[in-house]
């Protein structure tokens, strides 16, 4: 014979007593266990950035295009990634063309894989990374 207790329900939490175990099961109610999320604000927007630099034009200062700040940063970033290695000045203008041709390669076949657009854009970044490179070094060269 099952012995049947009063037990007060606390916080929704309903156990079952009708079971013979020595320790009683918890019923949770439905709503309790998973209730709605709560709304999440949208961030606010951010404001574009404007910069102006003087690049050899008097006093006239030559805005960057927002596209090409992102394209710098995401240059800069892949650079980042590679600062344990030696650099690029000891490298001659032959190894860069050969480095230039091997990640141009790399970007086809993004492209070609159809690899995502951030993909390709990094992809599109370490090639223009071997190329500021080789503009770089050329110079050094020429002097």
């Amino acid at each position: 014979m099952t012995s049947e207790k009063n037990v007060n329900n606390v916080n929704g939490y309903i156990p079952d007593m009708t079971t013979a175990d020595p320790l009683p099961k918890v019923v949770l109610p439905s709503d309790k266990l998973f209730p709605e999320p709560l709304p999440m604000a949208a961030p606010p927007p951010v404001p574009p950035i404007n910069i102006t630099i003087n690049v050899n034009t008097g006093d006239e200062g030559l805005p960057i295009r927002p596209e090409v700040l992102d394209f710098a940063i995401d240059m800069e970033t892949k650079l980042a990634k590679n600062d344990h290695k030696d650099g690029w000045h000891g490298l001659t203008i032959e190894e860069l063309i050969a480095h230039v041709e091997d990640e141009l390669g790399e970007l086809k076949a993004a492209i070609e894989l159809r690899l995502s657009a951030e993909e390709v854009r990094f992809e599109a970044a370490d090639t223009a990374n071997f190329l500021m490179m080789l503009a770089d070094n050329y110079g050094d060269e020429r002097d």
